[in-house]
């Protein structure tokens, strides 16, 4: 039998197909850089923290719950038909009465805010404010006290400020809305939740200036302490024929909220202009995205900023929940709030007794002299490297030669054989400190990720280090 299937090539066939279906994915994976693979694994691990990524649990909404109508009961689950607007809505009204006893109601026409994925963006200014009560910057202590947040937008629903002050007891909210109809809605949600209407103010948006009217009505904001994070969900279409386009009208909304003239571009743009004013009164400015190119471009507006109002961290996420996703970014001018954020990558040896032939006693000598080869070798072109040895660790002083800046590589390798590589950015000597992390073109976890790739291979002397060694020697030869 089996050599009639071989005769038939039915086997090889098998095989061939097999091989077919696994090697798109593992090209795939291995054309992802260490950079875009750490980044996903953060943006996983905040979904992952979301208490729905595995359901919404519909079998604990009691009776009494709004949604319990809608519920469709099957044989293995419970759900909603998601395309029905009204089941929606009452979804997600159960959902915050459920798990964060929250009481609101929605004015008639407006968006539905969808609790999950407001909850990401939530988790992910909290993340924001852990970096910065890490920095030893004296105007980021009261952190640790009162933390003041500014919503531009809130909608009729007010969830970001109801949200945010039901899972975090210091948090603060200053939120305006433009719409009269919205706001009046807004204002008697937060009377619904007497818990938190202490801490929530609301003001009367305006459509020229996004910050002026909570600092004009509270001027003591931002004086003493700066607020910690403004936050937004801006309006993404720029006509109503291209929000019509893409509605989804199981959420519903209305044109007051969904459009914006010039779209959500020249919405953001407006919002990084006034942000300058208000650069020492705020340490993050935050906004959500709802299209991905339009991330390139805010970034790009950000760097392009002067000499004297440079923004010295920009940092941007990927909040995915079910099929949606949307992005957030974040800058801010406060210094310091980039170079305690620790990138690092480890690997172990795992042969130590006898790595590619050799005997190795000294593990850490064997990879600092696998360094020292890595530096002289000049297989990475695109650097200036060199290297030194102090208290036992080995540090790499690194400069593209595009003249992006500098930053150094420290390398250590512990008892384990475990050899890690910290990222440790540095003032270049032709840029001011607060503009080298934001110096046009920087990408320093990039350059780090490439090069530590580089070094790991080094060190283990693997066949890729061995070709791509021959290579640089052969350019070098015939140059």
């Amino acid at each position: 039998m089996d050599e009639l299937k071989r005769k038939l090539g039915i086997e090889s066939r098998t095989m061939h197909n097999t091989s077919k279906i696994d090697e798109p994915k593992a090209k795939r994976l291995k054309m992802l850089s260490y950079a875009k693979r750490r980044k996903a694994r953060e943006d996983a691990a905040r979904t992952q923290n979301n208490q729905y990524c595995n359901g919404y649990d519909f079998e604990l909404f009691s009776k009494s719950s709004r949604v319990y109508p809608y519920l469709i009961r099957g044989g293995l689950y419970t759900t909603i038909d998601w395309k029905n607007h009204e089941a929606v809505k009452a979804f997600n009204l159960s959902l915050l009465k459920r798990d964060f006893n929250i009481s609101i109601d929605l004015a008639s026409g407006r968006l539905v805010p969808s609790v999950p994925s407001r909850l990401n963006y939530i988790k992910w200014i909290n993340d924001l404010l852990a970096i910065s009560k890490k920095v030893k910057v004296t105007s980021c202590h009261f952190l640790e006290n009162k933390i003041d947040g500014i919503d531009i937008g809130t909608g009729s629903s007010c969830v970001y400020p109801l949200l945010g002050t039901s899972m975090h007891k210091k948090w603060h909210f200053y939120a305006t809305e433009m719409d009269s109809i919205s706001l009046e809605c807004a204002r008697k949600n937060v009377l619904r939740n007497p818990d938190y209407k202490q801490r929530i103010k609301l003001i009367q948006g305006s459509g020229r200036n996004l910050f002026k009217p909570v600092f004009e009505e509270y001027s003591y904001l931002g004086s003493k302490n700066p607020v910690a994070f403004t936050m937004c969900n801006p309006p993404y279409y720029k006509s109503k024929k291209e929000w019509n386009l893409n509605r989804q009208d199981a959420f519903g909304g209305h044109p007051v909220e969904m459009v914006t003239e010039g779209g959500e571009a020249s919405f953001v743009r407006k919002m990084v202009e006034e942000s300058v004013i208000y650069k020492d009164k705020v340490v993050w400015f935050t906004t959500l995205l709802g299209f991905k190119h339009h991330l390139k471009s805010i970034k790009a507006l950000l760097e392009s900023l002067s000499h004297q109002h440079a923004v010295t961290a920009v940092k941007h996420t990927t909040f995915k929940q079910g099929r949606t996703c949307r992005w957030g970014i974040a800058w801010s001018f406060f210094e310091g709030l980039n170079e305690h954020e620790a990138v690092e990558v480890k690997f172990k040896i795992s042969n130590r007794a006898n790595l590619n032939g050799q005997a190795v006693k000294d593990v850490k000598k064997y990879v600092h002299d696998r360094i020292a080869v890595f530096v002289t070798s000049n297989c990475c072109k695109d650097y200036r490297m060199k290297h030194k040895v102090i208290g036992g660790n080995c540090i790499v002083e690194i400069s593209p030669s595009n003249g992006r800046g500098m930053f150094n590589v420290n390398v250590d390798v512990d008892s384990d054989s475990q050899v890690s590589f910290v990222l440790v950015p540095m003032a270049s000597q032709n840029l001011a400190p607060s503009m080298d992390l934001k110096a046009k073109g920087s990408n320093y976890k990039f350059d780090f990720f490439k090069i530590v790739d580089n070094m790991r291979s080094c060190i283990s002397q693997s066949r890729r280090w061995k070709r791509r060694k021959l290579k640089a020697s052969k350019e070098e030869l015939l140059n």
